[in-house]
């Protein structure tokens, strides 16, 4: 069976969620992104966008990309928002 939304369709961005997310995370700098509330620990947007970056890379080299299935199997960590963040950078 398939269920129709009552709503009409979502005019989205022709850009993925992770390049609208962080598009003006540049500018944002050293500022704060995330804490994690357990430890204090903090990451900035420029280590934000730099970390995606990493990880998106890695997992390029990895033979990751588009259409293929990959598990974050994580805690609620700034760990976990890297590998995230990274992940929808290869899926553009």
């Amino acid at each position: 069976m398939i269920f129709q939304s009552p709503w009409p369709p979502l005019d989205l961005p022709p850009c993925s969620i992770c390049d609208v997310v962080l598009a003006g995370a540049r500018q944002l700098g050293d500022k704060p992104a995330v804490i994690e509330g357990d430890t204090g620990r903090t990451l900035s947007y420029r280590q934000l966008v730099e970390g995606a970056d990493r990880v998106a890379a890695s997992l390029s080299r990895a033979g990751l990309g588009p259409r293929q299935p990959l598990a974050i199997a994580l805690p609620n960590s700034i760990d976990f928002v890297l590998a995230w963040f990274g992940a929808l950078r290869i899926y553009r």
